[in-house]
């Protein structure tokens, strides 16, 4: 049980101990490359240990989106055949990042990293679908019936893209 709980609340040296999302991404804004590659090889290994996800693995996964996405592969935890994916359909990876993964949807990135693995994406429909599924328009009933499900934070595109993934 504990392994469990420290997986999803404190699965590296910087957030164990749970300091919220808010303070964790002010401290990877000042960590070097090791902090980074440290923090990046402990969340792929609690992810894969236990399959569940922390929130502040999607905030680091945010985080080097933007500037460092060399470490996404270790933060997924992939194998050659996985980068050699993520390589492939980049675009669509970081499409589908930037739209469906938030913290409220860490889990999402354990399929995310499934998805590359098992090389999923190489299936001519999957990764045509996927784009579908990352650009689509909600009509206002169906953002009104996530929003009273889930919340109006992140926006209920995420929670389409999370269940997917």
């Amino acid at each position: 049980a504990d392994r469990l709980i420290s997986s999803l609340y404190g699965p590296t040296r910087a957030c164990s101990e749970d300091p919220g999302t808010v303070v964790y991404e002010q401290r990877l804004e000042t960590m070097d490359a090791q902090a980074l590659q440290n923090e990046a090889t402990g969340f792929a290994r609690s992810m894969h240990d236990t399959g569940l996800v922390s929130p502040y693995h999607a905030s680091f996964i945010r985080f080097i989106l933007l500037d460092q996405d060399t470490l996404l592969s270790e933060a997924l935890g992939l194998s050659s055949t996985g980068r050699d994916c993520l390589m492939c359909y980049r675009e669509l990876v970081h499409t589908l990042i930037k739209e469906g993964i938030y913290p409220e949807t860490a889990q999402g990135i354990y399929g995310l990293a499934l998805l590359l693995e098992r090389g999923i994406l190489y299936q001519p429909p999957v990764a045509p679908g996927l784009w579908r599924q990352a650009r689509l328009s909600l009509c206002p009933h169906a953002r009104e019936r996530l929003e009273l499900a889930y919340g109006y934070q992140p926006q209920p595109n995420a929670w389409l893209i999370q269940g997917v993934l």
